[in-house]
């Protein structure tokens, strides 16, 4: 194939991917809750890719763990408006869709290598999971914080 055949196809992967990712922004603001069940799908079945991977450090189950946490907030508490307001801010919906996209990246990862017991793999699985964290808790400070702000509106006469 030659060079300008691959970058055409590398602009059309691009432009597909803009388009999927407006299309699903622009859904999820209609069906927030759909969001909430992609990230507690995606973490699970990122959760039983890592559980089958031996010798991993502990750090990287904890993490695994505490984004298993955040997100079964999230899933326990889809019912709630306050919960739905929160994530289809745009910031907050960003994060979360991020959040979802890099634990399918770990899954792949992975999937894909052999060596994720190698220090390097073992190091950058580590800090995506960090990341995704990260990202998880300040979703939901962000609708914790809306929440107060919420009752403070309600409160004052």
């Amino acid at each position: 194939m030659r060079e300008s055949e691959s970058e055409e196809e590398v602009q059309v992967d691009n432009q597909v991917g803009l388009e999927f990712f407006g299309a699903l922004k622009d859904f999820f603001d209609k069906e927030p809750r759909v969001l909430i069940w992609l990230l507690h799908t995606v973490a699970g079945k990122a959760e039983e890719t890592l559980e089958t991977v031996k010798g991993l450090p502990n750090e990287t189950h904890k993490l695994m763990g505490q984004i298993r946490i955040a997100q079964e907030l999230l899933w326990d508490n889809d019912r709630h408006d306050i919960v739905l307001e929160t994530i289809t801010g745009p910031d907050t919906k960003l994060g979360l869709m991020r959040a979802v996209a890099l634990l399918a990246r770990v899954r792949a990862m992975i999937n894909e290598n052999d060596d994720i017991n190698d220090n390097v793999y073992a190091s950058m699985l580590k800090d995506r999971l960090q990341d995704i964290v990260n990202m998880l808790y300040e979703i939901l400070k962000a609708v914790m914080d809306h929440a107060e702000a919420k009752a403070c509106e309600d409160s004052d006469p």
